[in-house]
Formats: C-alpha cells, sequence, structure tokens
C-alpha cells in the first residue's frame, strides 16, 4: 500500500476550533415598536406591597425594580398563556374563563 492509500484510509478528523463552534443562541427579542409594553408605575406597585407590609417596612429603589420586572414577567406569561388558550379553544378574545384555566399551573410554575 502507498502512503497515498493509507492517507486515504485515515479518517479526516478536525479538532472544533471558535470558528467552527455554533453561535451561541439569539437573545430573546424585545418588544417591537407596535407592541405595547405593561405599564406598571412605581407608586402603584408601592402601594399593592404595602398592603402586606406594616407601616415600617419600607423598599429600596433596586427591590422596587426587581419586584416590577417580576411582575411583568408574570402578566406577559399569563398573557401567552391566556392566548394560547383561547386559540385552543377557537375563541376570538382571551375572556375570564381563558385565565382561570391557566392560573393554577402558572401558579405552580412560578411559585416555590
Amino acid at each position: 500500500m502507498s502512503s497515498e492509500d493509507e492517507d486515504m484510509l485515515e479518517p479526516e478528523e478536525a479538532a472544533l476550533t471558535e470558528e467552527d463552534e455554533p453561535a451561541p443562541a439569539a437573545p430573546r427579542r424585545q418588544a417591537a415598536p407596535t407592541e405595547r409594553t405593561l405599564a406598571l408605575r412605581d407608586n402603584v406597585l408601592k402601594e399593592i406591597l404595602a398592603c402586606g407590609w406594616s407601616r415600617n417596612t419600607k423598599i429600596s429603589p433596586d427591590a422596587l425594580q426587581v419586584t416590577s420586572a417580576l411582575v411583568r414577567a408574570f402578566a406577559l406569561e399569563a398573557k401567552h398563556r391566556a392566548t394560547a388558550e383561547a386559540a385552543a379553544s377557537a375563541a376570538d378574545e382571551v375572556e375570564k374563563e381563558h385565565l382561570e384555566r391557566i392560573l393554577p399551573q402558572l401558579l405552580l410554575d412560578i411559585g416555590p
């Protein structure tokens, strides 16, 4: 066997380089300018939170920002699930019944 034949028999294996690695997944898309975003004013969120706290408890601006992001994420997830439920039941609009159907699983998915 010649050296050329030996080269043909050996499988060609190349080490992966940075160029060969798949590109990282694209980040989640931001809301398009035509989509409305959930507007939640800080003073409204403070009042909601104050209902469960004593009068002496305060919330820092950073904690308020994180809480606001969590409430937005919860509301958007509820919207998406209720929309899917409405589509599955061939409804033209999301109604109270669609939210009632998705709420138990949503609370289990987000809760502790």
